[in-house]
């Protein structure tokens, strides 16, 4: 979650860390890095990024049962 979290820095989208998690500063210094060499070729399309977790049926009901 963290690597998409960090992807996501680089629209602001979606970037908000769960506690104790931090941003991959390696992965986002790559990006970087590539975005640099493809904006001067005008090849760049910026994206952003989701995921979905799913929780076991147990934790499901655990939460709506509070």
């Amino acid at each position: 979650m963290a690597n998409i979290k960090t992807f996501n820095l680089l629209t602001n989208y979606n970037t908000e860390l769960m506690e104790g998690q931090q941003y991959n500063m390696t992965l986002l210094g790559i990006l970087k890095d590539v975005i640099n060499t493809y904006n001067k070729t005008g090849e760049m399309i910026p994206i952003k990024a989701d995921f979905l977790a799913e929780r076991s049926i147990p934790d499901n009901i655990a939460e709506e049962g509070t």
